[in-house]
């Protein structure tokens, strides 16, 4: 059982420790069904402002990074979430995180947090949708606790058809958008989603 999951925001280090009674039920069941469509690489449109936020999510044992895609006017990831619920792999993540991000953190790359962690890191192009910093953080809380409640009901061999990244790698820089893969080790399997799709 995960008692805590610590919050952290890479861009200003924000700490806190989020517990699962500060979600809704519904918000997490919510978040948990464009979690599932993400790994599925659907790239699902979260249910507001038309359509206009697509999710990518990739998978690696117990831990996961997810994107948030801005769809106009045109399409660029403004924010992204790692969820790391192995203490043995999350320092890898954690560092990836660091390693491939546009934007200075302030956070330690050599000092992660205890894991069960969720870590923010914002986008060069979430400049250009401020509306958004106003739910992103809330949105990952539940995210990361749909993750937990997935893992947790997942059988102890693993397996499954979600989609993974390689050891260390976030999946941030080469989801959707193409470019360089982040992390040291391998890309994430996922392409552009389609302008046009609607969601």
């Amino acid at each position: 059982m995960v008692p805590h999951l610590n919050h952290v925001m890479l861009l200003n280090g924000h700490f806190a420790r989020q517990l699962r009674s500060m979600v809704s039920d519904d918000a997490v069941a919510s978040a948990r069904k464009l979690l599932n469509a993400a790994l599925a690489g659907t790239y699902p449109a979260l249910p507001l402002d038309d359509g206009q936020w697509l999710l990518d999510a990739v998978a690696s044992g117990q831990n996961l990074v997810a994107i948030l895609w801005a769809r106009s006017p045109r399409l660029r990831p403004i924010f992204s979430i790692g969820v790391a619920l192995d203490p043995d792999t999350a320092p890898a993540l954690w560092r990836a995180l660091h390693e491939t991000s546009s934007v200075p953190a302030v956070t330690n790359p050599d000092h992660p947090p205890r894991a069960p962690w969720i870590a923010d890191r914002i986008e060069p192009a979430a400049s250009d949708h401020l509306d958004a910093a106003f739910w992103t953080r809330d949105f990952g809380r539940c995210l990361a606790w749909a993750w937990v409640e997935k893992m947790r009901e997942r059988p102890s061999h693993g397996g499954g058809e979600d989609r993974s990244f390689e050891a260390g790698a976030t999946g941030g820089k080469n989801g959707p958008s193409g470019g360089a893969a982040p992390g040291s080790a391998g890309a994430c399997h996922s392409t552009r989603p389609k302008k046009a799709r609607q969601g």
